[in-house]
């Protein structure tokens, strides 16, 4: 444990400090300290909506102290998952849910592909919200599991 005239700071990994001589006001933070969200960027993301999906889950999961390097890897690819979701969309819009395929002389419709891709990208980014419990369900605490009986209940009386 690591102590300054505010108090204790407990750090984990990396390296700490800028100089050997100890925590005081000019100590600056290397890596491995606390972050904040906007000290994390997005990595491989082009697209604005990514950006702000990779954001806004960097700040829910400051307000709850959960955000940190592992965690950081869970919302890059969160993001990097509605990227490829949001191509796919635009995949769909431009040929349909449906194509025309052509084999030879052969012509069928088929099912586009990206439809399923989209379904699927879907599900992984639910998995992560779920593994960073940022879904609905996960909120919820489960209070009272088992009900309470009343009286007047016909089951009891046999």
């Amino acid at each position: 444990m690591l102590y300054d005239r505010r108090g204790p700071f407990v750090f984990n990994t990396g390296v700490f400090f800028a100089h050997e001589g100890g925590l005081n006001s000019d100590t600056k933070f290397l890596e491995g300290g606390i972050k904040m969200a906007h000290e994390y960027k997005p990595k491989n993301i082009r697209t604005k909506a990514a950006k702000d999906v990779f954001y806004t889950l960097a700040k829910e999961l400051e307000k709850v102290n959960k955000l940190n390097d592992k965690t950081y890897l869970i919302i890059n690819n969160f993001a990097l998952l509605e990227q490829i979701k949001l191509d796919l969309i635009d995949d769909i819009r431009k040929r349909g849910v449906v194509e025309l395929f052509k084999n030879g002389s052969q012509e069928m419709m088929r099912d586009n592909k990206s439809v399923d891709k989209v379904m699927n990208t879907i599900e992984r980014q639910r998995r992560l919200l779920a593994e960073l419990r940022l879904t609905p369900a996960s909120e919820r605490e489960i209070v009272g599991m088992v009900a309470s009986v009343e009286e007047s209940d016909e089951f009891e009386k046999y």
